[in-house]
């Protein structure tokens, strides 16, 4: 039985600021050493898929190139990208489940982190010899649902599509519209476990991350038999110096460590100078904080230029963020909130600057830009 993973898209633009300014969702980094694409990968893996199909609405060029160059431990398997355009999209899916090979499709909202039992909701697919299955996921203990996966013959799924051409071609959530039909039809419905976030804003970027922190035994199986590496991996192992101290952190490989790092996820190559404290944040890859420098609830996204120089991007007592989750961005409210500072990549932040929290540090601010300004505060952007 030849199996086709699908993946629908997020139909509005995200408050992410440089996360998704000029690159798909599906590149967005999480936990450390992955992508979100890396999840779809997985699932393709566990179910045997032999394909995967990504709508892409904003950079299907981006994220065409970034796949390109794409590393991967085994074989990637064959993946479309398919443009997301207005009003076509069940003409479009018609189209190329017509001319796929494939018997079955597994189908989702996978351009936001989503893991699930798929492989159980295949095995409780062909047990119950239907030809369409509507699997509600759960998270946890609670008794909320957080997605839906779609599983369907091509046969049924080609008839489906023909209806929804004719009368809902024009649906703002395509994938909820395709489930509520088939489910309106009768086709049945079965409950699976996973995890789902929505990322709508850098604020449920951070709980999504701190998520893997707080709950690692519902990832345990996330890439249980096909381990991936994304192309963040390049070997190497964490370093952590005598006299530092880490607790409750995920650490990439090549992170070295000499100060204090609490409930943090870094990602590779990020250095952690002696006297420094990183707590509550997520620094991405290359970022060096300098001596006693201090992160407090921080985004800090990569920092391409750091190989080239031994030098800290964040100055030796530099101060971002603090604990606090009253606090929100006076520009962009809807983005950063709950006291979370975000700095974009390639900043230089000078030594003993203070920076405040819900703070927003544009991509590429150096020394110059904040001239001798000695504190940044609360909300404000630079």
């Amino acid at each position: 039985m030849k199996k086709v993973v699908v993946s629908f898209c997020t139909e509005s633009k995200p408050h992410l600021l440089d996360l998704t300014s000029k690159a798909s969702r599906y590149q967005i980094p999480i936990a450390g050493r992955y992508r979100i694409i890396d999840w779809i990968i997985s699932a393709a893996f566990n179910v045997e898929a032999e394909r995967i199909i990504l709508f892409e609405k904003f950079f299907p060029q981006e994220l065409h190139e970034f796949l390109e160059n794409y590393f991967i431990i085994g074989k990637l398997p064959d993946i479309k990208i398919l443009p997301r355009s207005e009003g076509t999209i069940f003409r479009d899916f018609y189209n190329v489940v017509k001319n796929e090979l494939a018997d079955v499709f597994i189908i989702y909202n996978g351009d936001n982190p989503a893991s699930a039992e798929f492989r159980k909701a295949i095995q409780l697919y062909e047990e119950q010899k239907v030809a369409a299955g509507v699997f509600r996921v759960f998270f946890g203990e609670t008794s909320s649902e957080v997605f839906k996966v779609l599983i369907a013959s091509k046969n049924i799924l080609l008839h489906f599509l023909e209806n929804l051409i004719k009368n809902s071609e024009n649906a703002p959530v395509p994938f909820e519209s395709l489930c509520n039909a088939m489910i309106n039809e009768g086709m049945p419905e079965m409950k699976i476990q996973g995890y789902y976030k929505s990322l709508s804003s850098v604020m449920d970027y951070f709980q999504c991350n701190m998520d893997f922190i707080r709950y690692p035994k519902y990832f345990n199986n996330l890439y249980d038999s096909n381990p991936l590496g994304s192309y963040f991996t390049n070997g190497g192992t964490a370093k952590i110096a005598r006299g530092s101290y880490v607790k409750n952190s995920l650490c990439a490989e090549n992170v070295n460590i000499e100060g204090h790092v609490e409930n943090s996820i870094l990602f590779p190559d990020v250095v952690i100078n002696r006297g420094a404290v990183v707590k509550d944040s997520i620094i991405l890859a290359n970022n060096i904080v300098g001596k006693k420098a201090t992160l407090i609830r921080v985004v800090m996204d990569e920092a391409t230029d750091s190989k080239a120089s031994p030098h800290p991007n964040i100055g030796s007592g530099a101060e971002i963020g603090r604990n606090t989750i009253n606090t929100m961005n006076s520009l962009f409210k809807e983005a950063l909130f709950g006291g979370v500072t975000f700095v974009g990549k390639d900043c230089f932040i000078p030594r003993n600057l203070k920076i405040g929290s819900a703070c927003y540090i544009k991509p590429q601010t150096d020394g110059n830009v904040f001239g001798k300004v000695d504190r940044v505060f609360d909300g404000q952007t630079v």
